[in-house]
């Protein structure tokens, strides 16, 4: 992830969220070893699977993804909430997000990137800037 986050341009802001996101979701996850070393190592074997019940209940834990739009961002509450208000007004439940020095304007949760999309294109058509994002957790 370290290496991601390098090669990445300082001017894409999206990019630089998703790989610190992502990078914050992997902090539990060791490096991988290569298939090569596991080889040479005699470990052909794979692990016992474990039981179906621990299994179940650690997929159950497990935060479930969504994707939001987010329609813009100010350096202020009172300057995304004049943002918010307008979405408001044209019948969005819009929303403000603190994310780190910038207030995120987002709509809605979606299950899917696609359904995200849908939202974005309807925003765009009616010239309103929008992209899909990873939603925060609630």
């Amino acid at each position: 992830m370290d290496s991601a986050r390098v090669s990445v341009p300082a001017t894409n802001i999206e990019l630089t969220n998703q790989i610190a996101g992502e990078r914050a979701r992997c902090t539990n996850v060791s490096a991988m070893t290569s298939v090569d070393a596991v080889r040479s190592s005699g470990a052909a074997t794979p692990p016992s699977a474990e039981p179906a019940s621990r299994a179940a209940s650690r997929t159950a834990a497990a935060p479930r993804l969504e994707y939001t739009v987010q329609v813009g961002a100010g350096p202020t509450h009172v300057a995304a909430d004049r943002v918010r208000q307008r979405l408001v007004a044209r019948g969005y439940a819009a929303r403000i997000v603190p994310r780190g020095k910038l207030y995120g304007v987002r709509i809605g949760r979606y299950a899917t990137r696609a359904a995200a999309a849908q939202t974005a294109a309807k925003l765009k058509a009616a010239r309103t800037t929008a992209i899909v994002v990873e939603a925060e957790p609630r």
